[in-house]
């Protein structure tokens, strides 16, 4: 559709500019502007018609807002967290700019998201330094533009959300213990620590001669004072000698499962070896007096 408008027009040197109305500019994509008369503004207001002068221009789109919403999953501290949009936004690149209150406070924090999936759905990161606090945290995005052409946006929104930032496991002042145990019994492992009461799981490593890795085990915590335990199975400490147990990663089983990896904690304890008694007999034929083949030197005679 074409129509006829006047505009008037300063030129110095032989150049100058107009505005089109926007109220002319109502629909998106290729538009032709076409010079059809020049007319002077004084004196006889002489003109020259019959011009032909145009240019193409292209009217661009601004982000489609309506049904904007967003959503965050909870996150461990020292992660990224992941702002996932839905909505009607066509596929393109945006820049979403947001603020943060809560726990986390900032204002006007810009992200950059792609959208190709065709449905209107997409994500931008919310970098880890932004949210290093923990506790639950407020997202409100503000304005969403695309990053190309003349970078249309939408501006005053307040499209919010909210999601937790989980503290680590506090394995500052974990220290173990384990008794000595005899062949064939479980180990008690005793933790005393500043972990807060809840649910674990540690991942610990033996040594020789009971050497075996990335072995797991669950405890609940519930003393108020960081204290607990869990056991080693009988199997994975089947042979007798010294075994060295070191802790390598605490991981609460509960929320995100926010762990801490690379710790050292460790502690020895002895598996004592039961008497042989492979070729033990005992005859007492004449009820005062027992004989005894194959005792070690360090295991107790007993009369009968």
């Amino acid at each position: 559709m074409s129509s006829l408008t006047t505009s008037a027009v300063s030129i110095t040197g032989g150049v100058g500019s107009f505005e089109i109305d926007n109220a002319n500019l109502s629909n998106t994509g290729s538009t032709t502007v076409t010079i059809t008369d020049v007319t002077y503004t004084t004196g006889q207001m002489c003109t020259q018609g019959g011009l032909t002068a145009s240019s193409n221009f292209t009217i661009e789109t601004t982000p489609i807002t309506a049904g904007l919403s967003v959503s965050i999953g909870d996150v461990c501290v020292g992660e990224d967290a992941i702002a996932n949009i839905t909505g009607n936004l066509i596929d393109g690149s945006y820049e979403f700019t947001y603020n943060l209150s809560g726990n986390n406070t900032a204002s006007d924090l810009t992200a950059t998201g792609v959208l190709s999936s065709g449905d209107g759905t997409g994500s931008f990161t919310i970098p880890t330094a932004s949210i290093g606090a923990t506790g639950n945290t407020n997202v409100i995005i503000t304005g969403v533009d695309f990053t190309t052409g003349q970078m249309c946006g939408a501006e005053s929104l307040l499209v919010i959300t909210n999601f937790d930032v989980e503290q680590l496991p506090d394995v500052s002042t974990l220290n173990l213990a384990v008794s000595d145990v005899c062949d064939g019994n479980d180990a008690t492992v005793n933790i005393t620590s500043t972990l807060l009461d809840g649910n674990y799981q540690f991942t610990y490593s033996l040594s020789a001669p009971n050497a075996a890795t990335g072995l797991t085990a669950t405890s609940t915590l519930n003393a108020g004072d960081g204290s607990g335990s869990f056991s080693i199975p009988t199997a994975n400490i089947s042979n007798t000698g010294t075994t060295t147990i070191t802790i390598t990663d605490v991981q609460f089983t509960t929320g995100q499962g926010c762990d801490v990896t690379g710790i050292t904690s460790n502690t020895t304890f002895e598996v004592e070896e039961l008497p042989d008694v492979s070729t033990f007999t005992v005859s007492n034929p004449t009820g005062n007096a027992v004989s005894y083949t194959h005792l070690r030197a360090h295991e107790t005679r007993h009369d009968l």
